[in-house]
């Protein structure tokens, strides 16, 4: 499958008309393919795509179930050796709970972290299990090209 664009208007719209006929991207369970499309969303899209609004927002409330920590946008170093030093001291990306913080630096780590890295890896495994009880669908390998150029506020 081809990477999806999220800034054309045309990739929202088919976004928008498969949501009518389904509540998730790949079909009738959530799965990682819709994490993927929510990660490459930096904002909730406008009332003009009422189905892709409503999930945006469906999953925006499935990753907060599953990270209820306080997000404080902080970022970890993105070589392997300081992310496995991070993760020595601290069990999430911010303090010892699970937070939107651990999605996103989730979704923007390319690969599980090598043998080499334990503590790092640990917290990867950690999040995928995380996800894969919020996410169980299967999934159709979606995956995205750019984030949205401007798809409406709130």
């Amino acid at each position: 499958m081809a990477p999806l664009d999220l800034g054309s208007a045309a990739v929202l719209e088919a976004l928008n008309t498969t949501l009518l006929a389904q509540p998730y991207v790949s079909g009738f369970q959530a799965s990682s393919d819709d994490y993927a499309v929510f990660a490459g969303m930096p904002e909730c899209p406008s009332t003009v795509l009422p189905n892709l609004r409503r999930w945006h927002l469906h999953i925006n409330a499935l990753l907060l179930k599953s990270f209820p920590g306080v997000a404080a946008a902080n970022t970890v170093p993105a070589d392997d050796a300081a992310l496995d030093a991070h993760f020595a001291r601290l069990s999430y990306v911010t303090l010892f709970q699970p937070s939107l913080d651990d999605f996103t630096v989730y979704v923007a780590t390319p690969l599980p972290p090598s043998r080499a890295t334990p503590n790092a890896a640990r917290w990867y495994r950690h999040i995928t299990a995380i996800l894969h009880q919020r996410f169980p669908g299967d999934a159709r390998g979606v995956t995205v090209r750019t984030a949205v150029a401007a798809v409406g506020g709130a």
